[in-house]
């Protein structure tokens, strides 16, 4: 029987001196032809914050596309899940801390409602998540 609650894994947690916070953003698909990009100088959010007791996440990414990036103007983080094996949903936290920022990205492959059920389930969970980098200006050449 496997109990009622969220399963989080793959968290990636930026070191906020290897990133412009002035320039900073994440960019995913969420159903479209093209990725959303979506600037996080100065925001606060929190997309897996609970928004109950009976429910366990706010929001999230699709993520249809099975990538994650996580840039600035010279950086680029590419965070990719195998979506033949597992939907995850993508997660992201953002914070200012002082004169600095909190950054973290990972992946949900389960969350709780107020109609979540414990249930059975023989299928073992699997997935694959790879990370590469690059400059913002080698990730514009290739696309």
């Amino acid at each position: 029987m496997i109990p009622v609650g969220s399963l989080r894994l793959g968290n990636v947690t930026i070191n906020p001196e290897a990133f412009d916070a002035a320039t900073l953003f994440f960019r995913a698909h969420n159903g479209g032809n093209n990725p959303e990009t979506f600037p996080v100088a100065g925001k606060r959010f929190f997309h897996g914050e609970a928004s109950s007791f009976l429910v366990s996440a706010k929001q999230g990414l699709g993520v249809t596309e099975g990538i994650i990036e996580i840039g600035d103007a010279h950086s680029i983080l590419q965070i990719s899940v195998d979506r033949s094996l597992s939907a995850l949903l993508g997660l992201v936290t953002c914070k200012p801390v002082g004169p600095s920022y909190f950054f973290r990205c990972g992946f949900s492959a389960s969350e709780m409602d107020e109609t979540s059920k414990p249930r059975r389930n023989r299928i073992p969970l699997r997935a694959h998540i790879s990370i590469s980098a690059a400059s913002a200006k080698s990730a514009k050449q290739r696309k």
